[in-house]
């Protein structure tokens, strides 16, 4: 990127934010934040290590597509912006069979879950975490979910258990996601005025997913994040992904219930123990989940001052 490029592309970032707030008004959409949590450069220095991770994800995913799908997903092709919309998004242009996946998106998945498991190991309020997802999506200008928590590289530097929560999101989460999408572009054909799909087009896309994850024999390890994430932000249910509750107990139970689901995996009693253990894990947060009970609400506070003075020593080393 030149610098002129670099100069311009904050206010190029602002100004797509703010059209695209427009039409969510003027159109009564339910739309997220707008993305920009993290300045172009640090964008662009990700996108290196970011791209050709997404790029080899996908490859892998559209080479195992069953022969009989092979000539819908001819045209599929995959495409890496710097941003997208929202922090949270991954989507499609489903009238080019185009599979989006923003690096920001993956790097904001990846410094929520590093936050969460240092949240976890430290046994700090998880009720923050929440917190912060609601002013995210409650439109308001929130920093990158580390800096918002005053952790910084050198905190961040070395914890074990963010590193293996950073692990799960590129070996499993991010995989999932992306067969999602290509479930859609194969699957749903284009997505309804307001960006949503319906309930059985999500559920018939979390299958093609599941199905191409069991054949890789890969575990969906740190999905129940990237839907609780999803639901903190959104509770409504209106964002481009619904349903996340409906949609965690329906992979739970297929991993318990589908006899063909991972057959190649069940042989040994440890990895069935993994298995089953992991359904019903996610069985209990979608049930957690629909009755509010996964954190507490911290709505008032949000209302009257975000962010939060409190934030930064939420979790202290």
């Amino acid at each position: 990127m030149s610098s002129r490029d670099r100069q311009t592309a904050p206010r190029v970032r602002a100004a797509r934010g703010r059209v695209l707030q427009a039409a969510c008004a003027l159109f009564l959409l339910a739309c997220p934040a707008a993305a920009g949590l993290y300045p172009a450069d640090r964008l662009e220095a990700e996108s290196a290590r970011i791209a050709p991770l997404v790029r080899a994800i996908f490859r892998d995913i559209r080479a195992a597509i069953p022969e009989f799908d092979q000539s819908r997903a001819r045209d599929l092709s995959l495409s890496v912006p710097l941003d997208g919309p929202t922090p949270l998004y991954f989507g499609t242009r489903q009238a080019r069979s185009i599979v989006v996946i923003p690096v920001e998106s993956v790097l904001f998945l990846e410094d929520f879950a590093a936050l969460d498991a240092m949240f976890e190991f430290r046994g700090c309020d998880r009720g923050w975490l929440q917190s912060y997802a609601r002013a995210l999506g409650r439109h308001r200008t929130v920093p990158p979910p580390l800096d918002a928590f005053g952790i910084t590289p050198e905190d961040r530097a070395g914890f074990l258990a963010a590193d293996l929560a950073v692990r799960a999101v590129t070996a499993s989460t991010l995989p999932f996601l992306v067969a999602h999408q290509i479930g859609h572009v194969l699957q749903s054909g284009p997505a309804p005025a307001g960006g949503s799909f319906p309930p059985s087009a999500e559920l018939a896309a979390d299958r093609f997913a599941m199905d191409r994850f069991a054949e890789r024999q890969n575990r969906p390890d740190g999905l129940g994040l990237y839907f609780q994430l999803q639901a903190w932000q959104d509770p409504s249910g209106g964002g481009q992904h619904p349903l996340a509750a409906e949609r965690m107990e329906t992979i739970g139970r297929r991993m318990l219930q589908d006899p063909d689901l991972y057959a190649d995996m069940r042989g040994g009693d440890r990895a069935r123990w993994q298995l089953d253990v992991l359904a019903y894990d996610l069985i209990g947060m979608s049930r957690l989940m629909q009755g509010g009970q996964l954190a507490g609400h911290r709505d008032t506070v949000l209302d009257r001052d975000y962010p939060q003075r409190g934030m930064e020593g939420a979790c202290p080393s």
